[in-house]
């Protein structure tokens, strides 16, 4: 009996097909891997992975909540790319998928597919060593910025204006103070247009600049590195033709 209720979990988790073959393109996995794994309402699986030996192959050990029966199996992490996370399961056509959350070792994810009728899903607590710089990167990309980190000096393309391409610059006022000064010059015919917009707040990435000609908005959005900011305009229609650029120099 406890051989037939194992098979029939078969084809979820791969339990009676064939041993994985350990690969042999080691990466960094860590050793062993605290894992929650559930196919409900046949099986809600907790347990332990162990990494054999430096492949990106596992035993799995599991206990099944719901029948109170030992689960063991083979797992193989197929790929590991960024924050996502590719694992096959021998002896069947599924794959776990995850993604790696922000501290470089936790593991969030699906089971693809997941049988008719069923609920899936699996969470991971591993010992992955997190690769620094990517873990510093996805901080900074999320982090909330003052105009402080923004700097004084913008280098600027601003197509907002239908019939004019400037390139040119803004000078960010100093504290206390709301306008910023742009020069321009038309790509097209090099004409000059120099002026001031009013600075308004930055809300966690999204900028607001007030246009007094037109009494609406420019919207920028700070980028991931920190040091471009993308826009539109409240009178844009096409983002794609109508928007502005920018590059914090210093």
């Amino acid at each position: 009996m406890r051989r037939i209720a194992r098979c029939w979990l078969g084809f979820l988790i791969g339990m009676c097909g064939l041993g994985a073959q350990p690969s042999t393109a080691p990466t960094n996995l860590g050793q062993m891997w605290k894992v929650h794994q559930w196919i409900l309402p046949a099986a809600d699986l907790d347990g332990r992975w162990s990494r054999i030996g430096n492949t990106n192959t596992f035993n799995v050990d599991y206990t099944n909540k719901i029948t109170k029966l030992p689960v063991t199996s083979k797992v193989t992490v197929v790929s590991k790319s960024g924050s996502k996370i590719v694992i096959s399961i021998p002896g069947s056509n599924a794959k776990l998928i995850g993604n790696i959350g922000m501290d470089g070792r936790s593991i969030r994810g699906t089971m693809d597919p997941c049988p008719a009728g069923s609920t899936c899903g699996w969470t991971a607590q591993t010992d992955m060593e997190p690769p620094k710089a990517e873990v510093a990167r996805k901080a900074a990309a999320t982090r909330p910025l003052s105009m402080d980190d923004l700097g004084t000096n913008w280098r600027v393309h601003d197509f907002t204006n239908e019939g004019y391409d400037y390139y040119g610059t803004w000078k960010l006022p100093k504290p206390g103070f709301d306008a910023i000064e742009f020069s321009y010059k038309n790509k097209s015919d090099g004409a000059v247009a120099k002026g001031s917009f009013v600075l308004g707040p930055l809300s966690g990435r999204v900028l607001l600049i007030f246009h007094q000609g037109r009494r609406k908005y420019m919207r920028g959005t700070v980028q991931a590195d920190g040091k471009t900011i993308k826009g539109t305009a409240d009178w844009c229609r096409n983002p794609t033709l109508c928007g502005w650029e920018a590059t914090v120099v210093n």
